[in-house]
């Protein structure tokens, strides 16, 4: 019995997995306990089949033989006694107890976790920095490629222009569509100084769900640039479609320092908008330039702050540039998606136990 976590479950299951694992789902909340992946609460959407996921509905007769499996009943018990152990803390059951004997969890939770009951962090070899094993306290396995199955997303039959977000078309236009707890301070610095170099820049961030860390976010970049603030747009979040054709329709992308952009960076290099990054000294802060070098592709790698700003400054100001990297990109990035060398890479970690 093998514990998942993340971005590992989507890459075996999403994909299927080759045979020899029996899938369960542990939720949390509601009514929702423990059951086969895919056999949500009320709504069971799908079941596995010759280790494939294949979306159908379940009868209710199967639902209940489901239900009434011991195994399932056990671990039910053991996830709601533990809930109500850490109610309060803020701790999710499935990363603090010992429900399987190997207990894995990958990039999608950014960090080491202290927790001794997380055995393995199965990480992207690409993404992390050399000694990066004394930075986890699980055992750290490097795994080839982007160690997921993820579908390449596509631009929606009628993208929005730039006029549906309020965006002039004559701006150079310069997003970082993250969550706002990733914009560090030292990256503020990097936003001022390039908007000072570029009078027709303007720089466009996302609005998060906490009103107060929008306000200290605004207050700072005030603070450090009184002079360029007017040029920072704050847009509200917005539904998929809409924002890949914001991301479709921006310049450049800005990837934040010290805190890498995840699945927004696949959406980005998936249209071709090219992202500036700084790989930083964690695995954290080195997502999208581990794509990159999925991709074989530097161009747009920092090696310092000034560094990161001439990139950007190039990519924002000269279109031929633009135009050449954002070929280089398209050209390249198909060997970040539906990558089943990444499926079969975690199976054989979990098929080797602990």
């Amino acid at each position: 019995m093998v514990g998942l976590e993340d971005e590992a479950r989507l890459a075996v299951f999403e994909a299927g997995a080759s045979g020899g694992f029996e899938v369960f789902d542990v939720e949390e909340g509601g009514d929702a306990g423990v059951l086969p992946l895919g056999l949500h609460a009320e709504e069971a959407d799908a079941e596995l089949v010759g280790g494939a996921v294949a979306h159908q509905e379940v009868p209710p007769a199967v639902g209940e033989e489901l239900a009434a499996h011991p195994l399932l009943h056990l671990l039910r018990e053991l996830a709601g006694r533990l809930l109500q152990l850490v109610e309060g803390l803020g701790l999710r059951p499935d990363r603090v107890a010992r429900l399987a004997p190997l207990q894995c969890l990958t990039w999608g939770h950014p960090d080491t976790t202290g927790i001794r009951n997380l055995d393995r962090f199965l990480s992207c070899d690409a993404m992390e920095p050399a000694g990066a094993e004394r930075h986890y306290s699980e055992t750290l396995v490097r795994l080839p490629g982007p160690t997921l199955h993820y579908a390449r997303p596509a631009l929606p039959a009628r993208p929005k222009p730039r006029s549906a977000f309020g965006l002039p078309e004559d701006a150079h236009l310069y997003v970082c569509p993250q969550s706002v707890f990733k914009i560090h301070p030292d990256f503020d610095r990097a936003l001022v100084e390039l908007l000072r170099r570029d009078p027709q820049g303007l720089v466009v961030l996302i609005s998060g769900r906490d009103r107060n860390l929008d306000e200290l976010l605004r207050r700072r970049l005030t603070a450090v640039g009184p002079d360029v603030v007017g040029r920072i747009r704050f847009l509200r979040q917005m539904p998929l479609a809409d924002f890949l054709s914001l991301v479709a329709v921006s310049d450049v992308m800005l990837d934040p320092l010290h805190y890498s952009g995840g699945n927004t960076s696949l959406e980005a290099l998936a249209l071709g908008t090219p992202i500036v990054t700084w790989p930083g000294a964690f695995m954290r802060g080195r997502h999208t330039h581990g794509f990159y070098k999925l991709m074989k592709l530097h161009d747009c790698v920092a090696h310092d702050h000034a560094h990161y700003v001439e990139i950007a400054l190039r990519l924002g100001r000269e279109p031929d540039f633009r135009r050449h990297v954002t070929r280089r990109v398209l050209d390249r990035v198909p060997a970040l998606f539906e990558h089943a060398p990444s499926v079969r890479a975690i199976e054989d970690v979990l098929a080797g136990g602990a």
